[in-house]
């Protein structure tokens, strides 16, 4: 695999702008899809709530595309493909810290398939990789607030006692990450730890037994 060439980086600006094209088309929420973790959520709005779902659900190059941008704008990654490859459904994802490679059409695709994540492919499809992270290796720095508090508490300026409260979230909750949303990911960039605070607070409360055990 290697670093797409020209007319495969092409390819993927093509799919981005038939996204916002059809996208920003009707009277909802803009979207520009720039790559940022918002992103999800307006993918997700698009299979139950937009009339172009059937041109944009589990078999949509564009979703796909619009949902790898997000990873390799955000999260590290980097686009590859094999030098003869023109069919963007075969372009993939790659991380070397740690090292992953992930094939987003086919593996949007599968979550589609499966039962009980097909309201929300793209944020599933996103919480499915930080689990793999979690399980296999480790989540690197700035892909979520909980795993940061935690990890790098000094370097953020994050309170000792909110670390401590999200330490207590990892272990009892090891796959807390699928009870939320993608509105953490906006506020994380900005280390607004009271917010973490209450996130995670909120999470504890509605587990009241399962935290008290």
């Amino acid at each position: 695999m290697n670093p797409l060439s020209a007319d495969q980086n092409e390819a993927i600006a093509i799919a981005l702008d038939g996204m916002r094209t059809a996208y920003n088309q009707f009277d909802v929420e803009p979207c520009r899809f720039t790559g940022i973790p918002d992103d999800l959520s307006s993918l997700d709005f698009i299979p139950y709530e937009l009339p172009i779902a059937n041109g944009f659900d589990e078999e949509s190059i564009p979703f796909s595309i619009a949902w790898g941008h997000v990873l390799a704008t955000t999260f590290g990654f980097s686009w590859v493909a094999t030098a003869d490859r023109t069919d963007s459904r075969l372009f993939a994802l790659q991380h070397e810290d740690p090292s992953v490679l992930i094939f987003p059409f086919f593996r949007l695709l599968e979550i589609t398939q499966s039962s009980g994540s097909q309201d929300s492919p793209a944020e599933s499809l996103w919480f499915d990789t930080i689990r793999y992270f979690d399980q296999r290796s480790h989540i690197p720095d700035g892909w979520h607030p909980v795993f940061d508090a935690v990890r790098c508490p000094r370097k953020l300026g994050c309170p000792a006692s909110l670390t401590k409260a999200c330490q207590r979230l990892i272990d009892v909750m090891p796959e807390f990450y699928y009870t939320m949303s993608t509105y953490p990911y906006c506020w994380a960039r900005d280390r607004k730890w009271k917010e973490l605070r209450d996130y995670a607070d909120q999470l504890a409360s509605s587990n009241h037994q399962l935290f008290n055990h």
